[in-house]
């Protein structure tokens, strides 16, 4: 099967280089006069042609002993064309093409210098095309092929190959315009170090419909079919087949729109390889009241059944706010939860109120802002594990993020994309770290997880079958602003502690006490900071301390970036301590028009459990231009040690010449 599906990735190039040939054969019958009737019409051909030779040697060492010396010679060539032409009239049918080749006399395991993101695309062609364009009734249809190689952290090259075609049908209209659309999406990606592979293939199938009943209403539906295909890595495979209805409604309350009453609603099924059934309703009503008053009130039902698992979710929620002229905002929320799931009935009331004011001071401003918040929960359950679905978590290189639920069974542990189709694999793309009764998840350099990216995550863990507690918080910040921004100062406390908690030892529940201060000073293009956070808590207590600056100046002729950052986080109770130090520089030399000079460079430390890493990396680049020919003359080395297991040495020169047309 899998032999088969190969077959249809790769796209003989004559193929590729053929359909650049046919865009820039209209070039002999080009003319300047637009929309006329013609039976072929070139409206604009662009492009660029280039050349160039690479050197490239890359050293490997692991702690095991292994040792890999690859050295290589790479010349290259590139032609990369758009045009855009028509058949009889404009708005009778209108073509857009482009395509890009780049031949290569060899290719490397580590093609892809070893940049923070660098993309280097080896074929690429593609067509768009619109039939009865802007009249009522429009067809279109576009078909991409891309083979490219990318870097992820400078760790993992990932060699890709991508098809993407389809089309549709666009009916305008007033009172109801209605659009259907097909694609098929084929993408196939080889981790070259590690070879894994992830291969996706989707057929989607959409018909999107618009109409108005009133003048100031909305009314939205969405149908959707996909069949989707996935193989990755030693995973088993998936096909599932997706169909969903989605609708949303807006009607207008009073006379001039500001009161509305919304409904959002969707039923999505899947079956095959994972088999669900998923019904999501929301009723909103917005109000504007007398006195600078506004209102929302608001009911939403969740139904969601996978075997074994079934899930209802009634939420009540309200709220209300207050404007006193531009400087204070009031707020009040309430929120109620009735839960009824296959392992446990779950009951919850959350609410919070608040301000916030801003008032202009002599010489700057002054911000502060308070909320209070109050949250009692109760559960009552007779199995001693729980199941967790979709809890989402945000990795961030340098702060800690902890799975919300203790006592955790590992092995249960699946993490997914933010479209929950991508399964990302442990000790390759994440690691796992036991913190006391909980789980520190953290992303892997050079996996499919990129730093600040937010990832879905299932498990199962050991909880008390039955439980309440009342909990309460409350958070406060302050804020200084003066001299136009020159100088900035703040202050924030947050803390959540718990009352009369029943079975608390068993829950660990987590209580907080946070303070964190800190202010910027800003002269002229100089910045610098300081920050300060201590965490008291029960569960992971830190202190972290950070000191950053940057600058952007012109000195001489002369465009100078440079910017630093250090933060060192001590974990208290752990005795332990992470340390991030990051610096980087760049310099711009604009000597002429037609001629620049820059060189930049990067260095991150960090140190900690599961983190230690160093990474250097400099780069620089002569461009200068003769009669329309430009030449573009590179290096780049770097250096880095990850976990003290793997180092590598990098060091690279080009020579590029390009002529644009």
């Amino acid at each position: 099967m899998t032999e088969e599906r190969d077959e249809r990735i790769a796209i003989p190039r004559p193929v590729v280089f053929l359909l650049i040939l046919m865009m820039g054969l209209p070039a002999i019958l080009y003319s300047q006069s637009e929309d006329q009737f013609a039976i072929w019409r070139l409206r604009s051909l662009k492009g660029k042609l280039s050349l160039g030779g690479e050197y490239r040697a890359l050293k490997t060492t692991l702690r095991t002993g292994f040792f890999e010396d690859q050295e290589a010679t790479i010349w290259t060539g590139d032609i990369n064309m758009r045009t855009e032409s028509y058949f009889i009239h404009p708005k009778f049918l209108l073509v857009n093409a482009y395509g890009e080749y780049n031949p290569m006399t060899r290719r490397d395991l580590y093609l892809v210098s070893p940049d923070w993101s660098e993309v280097s695309t080896a074929e690429k062609a593609g067509i768009k095309g619109v039939l009865f364009k802007g009249l009522p009734i429009s067809l279109s249809g576009f078909g991409e092929y891309t083979h490219m190689y990318l870097n992820r952290d400078i760790f993992t090259d990932v060699e890709t190959f991508v098809k993407v075609y389809g089309g549709g049908i666009n009916l305008r209209s007033r009172s109801f315009p209605l659009s259907l659309s097909y694609q098929k999406d084929d993408n196939l990606q080889n981790e070259l170090q590690t070879g894994r592979r992830l291969w996706t293939i989707r057929d989607d199938f959409t018909l999107n419909a618009q109409t108005s009943l009133y003048k100031l209403d909305e009314q939205r539906l969405r149908v959707s079919y996909e069949d989707y295909f996935r193989e990755y890595y030693s995973q088993q495979l998936i096909n599932s087949k997706i169909g969903g209805a989605y609708f949303y409604s807006s009607m207008p309350i009073d006379s001039a729109g500001t009161a509305r009453f919304n409904t959002n609603a969707s039923y999505e099924i899947q079956r095959e390889n994972l088999v669900y059934d998923r019904i999501q309703a929301e009723e909103t009503a917005m109000l504007q009241l007398p006195w600078n008053f506004r209102s929302s009130l608001g009911y939403r039902y969740f139904d969601f059944k996978q075997d074994p698992v079934q899930w209802k979710m009634h939420t009540l929620t309200g709220n209300i706010e207050h404007r006193l002229f531009q400087s204070l905002t009031s707020s009040g929320h309430l929120e109620y939860y009735k839960t009824f799931h296959t392992e446990y009935t779950e009951t919850i009331k959350d609410g919070n109120a608040g301000f916030e004011y801003r008032k202009k001071i002599p010489f700057g401003a002054l911000q502060l802002s308070y909320r209070y918040r109050q949250r009692r929960e109760r559960r009552q359950s007779e199995t001693v594990f729980s199941t967790i679905l979709d809890e989402a978590h945000v990795l961030d290189d340098t702060k800690i993020e902890l799975l919300e639920v203790p006592f955790v069974n590992r092995g249960s542990v699946v993490v997914t994309d933010e479209t929950q189709t991508l399964v990302f694999q442990e000790n390759f793309d994440y690691i796992l770290i036991q913190r006391g009764n909980f789980i520190e998840i953290r992303r892997m350099p050079g996996g499919r997880i990129a730093t600040g990216e937010t990832v879905y995550v299932d498990y199962k863990a050991n909880r008390n079958p039955s439980y309440k507690y009342r909990a309460s918080g409350q958070r406060t910040r302050a804020g200084l602003h003066l001299f136009n921004g020159m100088l900035n100062l703040y202050f924030e406390y947050n803390d959540w502690s718990f009352d009369d908690p029943d079975l608390a030892e068993s829950l660990n529940l987590k209580t907080i006490r946070q303070r964190t201060a800190g202010g910027s000073f800003k002269f002229g293009v100089f910045t610098i900071g300081v920050e300060f956070d201590q965490m008291l808590s029960n569960i992971v207590p830190y202190f972290s301390r950070r000191v950053y600056a940057s600058t952007n100046v012109r000195l001489f002729n002369t465009n100078v970036s440079l910017s630093g950052n250090a933060q060192d986080v001590d974990l208290t109770d752990e005795g332990e301590r992470q340390k991030f130090y990051d610096a980087s520089a760049r310099l711009m030399v604009p000597f002429s028009e037609d001629m620049s000079a820059s060189v930049e460079g990067t260095y991150r430390y960090q140190r900690g459990r599961g983190l230690d890493l160093d990474i250097g990396l400099v780069k620089g680049e002569l461009i200068f231009a003769y009669r329309r020919i430009s030449f573009h003359i590179g290096g780049e080395a770097y250096k880095s040690v990850f976990l003290q297991q793997e180092k590598r040495q990098y060091i690279g020169g080009y020579v590029r010449i390009e002529r644009e047309f």
